[in-house]
């Protein structure tokens, strides 16, 4: 069985449910960023690296980035967390909806989402 791990840097909490249900539907063992060293990835199979999606790039990334060398070898699967919309895309009435929580607290989350994730570390 393929060891997994699942590290994530989460700064409103969204990335750190979506890496709390990759981990739990893939039996991997979860961390974050902040509390693991490079070296301990070593010993996993497979390496899912969750951060949210800002301006800047992936929150955390850095992290994958500068320690790339120490597990170049295994499967590494980013995911990036956020929302946008698809250049030219008609407004919906989902979009209409999360345009009009702006500056509120909303929850956006959707387990669903996962699946293409699921499957590619399972492969």
């Amino acid at each position: 069985m393929k060891k997994v791990a699942v590290v994530f840097k989460s700064k409103y909490g969204s990335t750190e449910k979506y890496a709390k249900w990759i981990a739990e539907d893939t039996c991997a063992e979860i961390f974050k960023v902040s509390e693991i060293k490079a070296d301990k990835l070593e010993e996993f199979d497979t390496i899912v690296y969750c951060g949210g999606l800002y301006a800047g790039g992936i929150l955390g990334f850095s992290f994958i980035k500068n320690n790339y060398y120490k597990f170049c070898d295994k499967k590494l699967i980013v995911v990036a967390v956020g929302a946008t919309l698809k250049k030219d895309e008609e407004l919906d009435d989902d979009t209409k909806g999360m345009i009009a929580t702006y500056g509120q607290v909303a929850d956006f989350t959707n387990k669903n989402a996962i699946t293409p994730i699921i499957n590619a570390i399972n492969n």
